[in-house]
Formats: C-alpha cells, structure tokens, sequence
C-alpha cells in the first residue's frame, strides 16, 4: 500500500478484492486473538467494514427447462457415464456432481470432495453428510462455512438413476476414499471442483452457446435455481 501510494496514477483493488482482502486479515486477527496475541481484533469493527465500498451484484440467469433438457442429453455429458479408468473404477464425477447440484443444490466443492462414506442411511432413508471428517474423526476436507454441516436426503430421482449402485461399487473400489477419486484437489486451493468447473463451462457453451454464460448461466445457477424453487415452496 505504501509503494502504491508513491505511484502518480494509484491503481485501486477492485471492490470485491477490497473486501476478500479485508476478511482474509480480520481471520488472522481473529486468530491472534483466539491465542492471545491480541486483546481485540480492530477489523472486527462494523464501521471499519462499512467504509468498503460496495460490490455491484449482477443477476444470475437460471436454466430454463429446455436449456437443462439440452445440458443433461448433450453427448458430451451422456457420454460421461460408465467411463473407467485403467484399473477399472468407475470415473462419472462429471455425471454425478451436476445432477447432485440440480437436485440438492450443494456447492460444486462439497459435492466433488465426497466420500464414500459420506453416502449413509438411517431409517431407510439414504442421505449425504456434508462434513469435514471421515469416519474415523481425520479431517480431509474443508467446508466454506460453519453452517456448511448438515445432512441432505438424497432425492428419490437420483436413486432411480443409479446413484446408489454407483456409490456401492465406489465402496468397493474407491483408492482413498473418496468418492470421485479422479477429481483431484487444485495444488494451490485444494478445491477438488476447480477443472470439473471448467469442464461444465465448456460444456453449457456447447449446448447452449456463447450467450449462455455471458449472461451467467454457469455452474452456480443450479444453487439459484433450488433456492428458489424452496422459497417458492415454502
């Protein structure tokens, strides 16, 4: 900041950047104080946080029932399904985790990071944990927020896909637990969903042209949608 206040021209972080800057500090603070290196964190205050400037939202357009119908038959994701790697496990990550998004509206790293044994059932009823553990306790995972836990019944349309029997066969093979094991973590944030989301943007681009995501049909407009449709539910 001071090298950039010499400059005759001063670039300016873009408000978004401002303010992922500006949580990133407040959590090492949070941090330092949690340990006591610190009596108060200063960024805590909520009229520092108001004289960021504000973040100009842009509307995200949902799928249309016929832009889905276009998605979901489109050969290069039908095609997806059965794929296997060289010693035979089945690699349909990029099958399950868009239907896993259309029908749960789960964040696309919650559904890519599942593991096998995140797939339970009580009272007949199958269901996802969402969690940062495994069975055993060891944390091998990350959630974005704290009300991220939580426990989704799996729809009944997933299970009549197959998403089950997928799941038993995973249970079977799967290397090291995971549920997509061909879904490897990014080396910089280790978010297992990064190159799938860059697969699913080409994806809709072919299916649904440019104008697609230019207007924000992309991978989160699934989350959207299934906030909406329960809103609407009541």
């Amino acid at each position: 900041a001071r090298l950039e206040a010499k400059r005759d021209q001063k670039r300016i972080m873009s408000p978004k950047r401002q303010k992922d800057t500006f949580n990133t500090i407040k959590a090492v603070l949070n941090y330092a104080g949690e340990v006591g290196w610190l009596e108060r964190n200063p960024f805590s205050s909520k009229a520092l946080l108001d004289k960021l400037p504000r973040i100009e939202t842009r509307s995200r357009e949902q799928f249309t029932s016929e832009d889905l119908t276009a998605l979901f038959s489109h050969p290069r994701f039908l095609g997806i399904r059965g794929t296997r790697d060289e010693a035979g496990t089945l690699k349909e990550g990029r099958f399950w985790v868009p239907l896993l998004r259309l029908f749960h509206g789960m964040r696309a790293n919650e559904a890519a990071s599942l593991l096998v044994c995140d797939v339970k059932k009580e009272d007949g009823i199958p269901f996802l944990w969402i969690r940062e553990t495994d069975d055993g306790g060891n944390i091998v995972k990350g959630l974005k927020t704290q009300s991220s836990h939580r426990r989704i019944p799996i729809h009944s349309e997933l299970v009549r896909i197959g998403f089950l029997n997928f799941v038993a066969e995973q249970r079977e093979r799967s290397r090291d637990g995971f549920l997509f094991p061909e879904m490897t973590p990014n080396k910089q944030t280790g978010n297992r969903a990064k190159t799938f989301s860059q697969w699913f943007g080409r994806l809709v681009t072919k299916a649904l042209g440019e104008d697609a995501v230019k207007f924000g049909k992309d991978f989160h407009s699934f989350r959207h949608a299934v906030t909406d449709c329960l809103r609407r539910s009541e």
